[in-house]
């Protein structure tokens, strides 16, 4: 492995700035991880509980239009196997998005997440019902979809020590936090205001999305989701929107790994290592590399790599996007004065 120190070795002294072990930092001229990926200001996940059909019929089509992935977390002992099955049920009723089109969402991008297996109270659930809640769901999920979840959602946000102990023995994200989305007194402008305060405080808003036109608390037009999503979308050099799972791991990622990193004029190296099982935390991180001057070029590499890391110009840094690992990231870039 190549290691920092003999990075430093190879570049003058003149004009070198190391930083040590660092995560976040308010410095503007210190390399450093990004909040947020992309360093937003803020992030959103669209969460959808219950995989009911008029989510995949009303919603699936807004979020693709603006590029956005969303998180369904599926009831699995209710849920059929297909559409035509899926389709005997209410447009409203858990389950009726069917386990192949839920697989197709998934290769769409979307996430397919964990919400229980008969949306029972789960504090309330002796062991054996618990087990069977949390961790036949998961396997019936694993089964249908080809993947394992990564989230769990609590069925009525319910759940107490010993309901989480279980569920986080095999799912990395669980959401114990959120915003509900719909009803009779929601507003487009009122949730166009939640993302404009999640931007002011750097957070995480995490949407608790049921029923689109029907079930339970739809929104009282679909053309209200439709124009928040507008409006994200408007934002998007300042709000950051993934799955649950992938903002939940971004933040885990961030706030376990340490960066180590040298800076010259045209170049920088940085390491970037991360404890967490590399398996399942796996979401590139974006650490950001102040510049001067107009830069023309710029290029990221991992050492003993032959494809580039994905780098953009965002003012005066460098972001760029990658997965921790021992190996470094040599960044070379082209600035005139």
């Amino acid at each position: 492995m190549v290691t920092i120190k003999r990075i430093i070795s190879g570049i003058s002294a003149v004009a070198v700035a190391v930083f040590p072990f660092v995560s976040m930092s308010d410095q503007p001229d210190e390399v450093r991880i990004a909040k947020f990926k992309g360093d937003c200001a803020a992030a959103v996940s669209f969460t959808f509980d219950d995989n009911m059909r008029d989510q995949d019929d009303v919603a699936v089509p807004m979020l693709e239009r603006y590029g956005f992935h969303g998180t369904f977390f599926v009831v699995a002992g209710v849920t059929p196997d297909t559409k035509e099955e899926a389709a005997k049920k209410k447009a409203g009723e858990h389950g009726s998005i069917g386990w192949d089109r839920l697989k197709e969402l998934a290769a769409a991008g979307h996430e397919i997440a964990n919400h229980s297996w008969t949306h029972a109270n789960l504090p309330k659930s002796d062991d054996a019902n618990l087990e069977q809640e949390v961790n036949r769901a998961y396997e019936r999920i694993t089964e249908k979809i080809g993947v394992a979840p990564l989230s769990f959602c609590y069925p009525g946000n319910g759940y107490d020590d010993r309901v989480r102990k279980l569920v986080m023995q095999r799912h990395v994200a669980d959401r114990t936090f959120q915003d509900a989305y719909g009803g009779k007194d929601f507003t487009a402008e009122l949730a166009n205001k939640r993302i404009d305060d999640a931007i002011l405080d750097g957070k995480w808003l995490v949407g608790m999305i049921h029923g689109i036109t029907t079930g339970y608390e739809p929104f009282t037009s679909p053309e209200i989701f439709e124009g928040h999503l507008k409006y994200v979308k408007s934002l998007e050099a300042k709000v950051w929107v993934d799955t649950f799972a992938n903002v939940s791991r971004y933040i885990q990622e961030r706030d376990a790994s340490k960066l180590a990193a040298v800076i010259v004029p045209g170049k920088a190296v940085f390491t970037l290592t991360c404890p967490l099982d590399p398996v399942r935390y796996n979401v590139p991180l974006t650490v950001v590399i102040p510049v001067k001057g107009k830069v023309s070029k710029a290029i990221a590499r991992r050492s003993g790599a032959e494809k580039e890391l994905p780098v953009r110009l965002c003012g005066e840094k460098l972001l760029v996007d990658a997965v921790p690992s021992e190996e470094p990231v040599t960044v070379t870039w082209i600035a005139e004065p």
